[in-house]
């Protein structure tokens, strides 16, 4: 019985220490992306058709069309109810929030 007790807490701390696979590190940001415009709420006359990420001075930073970024994980930016300017990595994908309206960019 006190098998079954080490090799069930042994199960959980495998289970736990599997999950958070969705942190993000620089290299996942790093590419040039192209505007989904079937997927984007905006109109696409007023945002770039492209957006290029490149590493930024630190590990920590990325540098997404010239602005400086720190990571937070999958997101960068900041965003207040939905309205700002954030930029969340999902993939090969990076979903933005611009002004008032929802882009979706796909990695080249």
């Amino acid at each position: 019985m006190k098998i079954l007790k080490v090799l069930f807490v042994m199960g959980g701390f495998f289970f736990l220490a599997s999950c958070g696979g969705s942190d993000c590190v620089q290299a996942d940001w790093i590419g040039t992306y192209t505007l989904d415009a079937d997927a984007s709420e905006c109109d696409a006359s007023t945002i770039s058709n492209s957006i290029s990420v490149t590493a930024g001075s630190s590990t920590e930073e990325i540098v997404l069309d010239g602005a400086t970024y720190t990571l937070d994980n999958c997101e960068v930016g900041e965003s207040v109810f939905g309205v700002g300017l954030q930029y969340t990595l999902d993939g090969d994908k990076i979903k933005a929030i611009l002004g008032a309206c929802d882009a979706e960019y796909t990695r080249n």
